[in-house]
């Protein structure tokens, strides 16, 4: 079947080039392949960048499925235990790009015409440590969703880290959380912030390399202090995290106007802004806490969904 080998070719080259496993998929033991498949379910994108429809990324398992069966393998992607990783990252992706198509617009403090605005301003950019924190703070809330003071200051460098797709580009991952499995995921040139002079991606590798190198832990706070030694061309940043009131102050100084002492913005209290191309668990933001906790799964199917909640047992 034409659909199946297509569909096959996505898979096993994403298997090697990024899982670097250069075995025949049904030469993979059930639990490695579901290992692979979690992070396929994630991961996968189109040439371009863009997402598949959720339809199409049902249709990568299925084709899977049958792949599988017509070498005897021992063990089915949609039904047994030893794929539930899959099936649960499945229909976490499945409700979420179900969702993406039905976000909300985006406020206008934080659209790409203010966002030009602020970079023609100086306001964001890469011409000093400020500005440089500021334009980091903004791509975080626009493409992460992460919201309010308290979380900015509580996010650490570990949450982040530069990968490479399939097809050989660099992306941003973001974990929600230090160790969890809920992420999203930034693509350059595949949005519409990508209009304006710098993108995400080239932010956070510039902030690589102006943070002290003792700083480069995954425990280390994500943002610095400035540090005033840069005028006469010293260092940009302290060797520790910038102070809640430093980071209360990034939203007003945007014209982001703040509702509350927490930091949490007009914006935030209001309709929630999905990144059309960030990644995340179908999850709902803890108050407290600021991490991602999991919702309810949507079915890859009935059957397959029944797979899911049976295998608990």
């Amino acid at each position: 079947m034409r659909k199946t080998k297509s569909d096959m070719k996505v898979i096993c080259r994403f298997i090697q080039q990024v899982r670097g496993d250069q075995r025949d998929v049904q030469s993979i033991p059930p639990d490695e392949l579901d290992e692979h498949l979690r992070e396929f379910v994630s991961q996968a994108r189109k040439k371009d960048g863009q997402e598949y429809e959720p339809e199409s990324l049902k249709a990568f398992i299925h084709s899977l499925e049958r792949h599988l069966r017509t070498y005897n393998y021992n063990g089915s992607v949609l039904r047994d235990a030893a794929f539930v990783g899959t099936r649960t990252a499945m229909n976490a992706r499945l409700q979420e790009l179900r969702a993406i198509s039905r976000t909300t617009a985006v406020p206008k403090s934080l659209s790409v015409e203010h966002a030009a605005h602020l970079f023609n301003s100086g306001l964001l950019g890469t011409d000093s440590p400020q500005a440089l924190l500021n334009t980091l703070w903004f791509f975080n809330r626009v493409h992460f969703c992460v919201r309010g003071t308290s979380r900015h200051k509580s996010l650490t460098w570990g949450q982040f880290q530069v990968l490479t797709n399939i097809d050989g580009s660099e992306f941003l991952q973001f974990s929600q959380c230090p160790g969890a499995d809920e992420r999203r995921y930034y693509l350059p040139a595949s949005n519409s912030y990508s209009e304006l002079p710098i993108d995400a991606l080239e932010v956070f590798k510039i902030y690589t390399n102006l943070r002290p190198i003792e700083c480069r832990q995954p425990y280390h706070p994500f943002y610095l202090s400035v540090d005033t030694a840069w005028e006469q061309g010293g260092a940009w940043f302290k060797s520790f995290g910038a102070g809640v009131h430093i980071l209360a102050k990034i939203p007003k100084s945007l014209g982001i106007k703040v509702a509350g002492s927490s930091g949490e913005t007009a914006e935030d209290q209001g309709s929630q802004l999905g990144s059309p191309l960030g990644r995340t668990s179908p999850a709902r933001e803890d108050s407290t806490t600021g991490c991602c906790q999991a919702g309810d799964m949507e079915d890859i199917d009935e059957e397959e969904d029944m797979a899911v909640d049976m295998s608990r047992h």
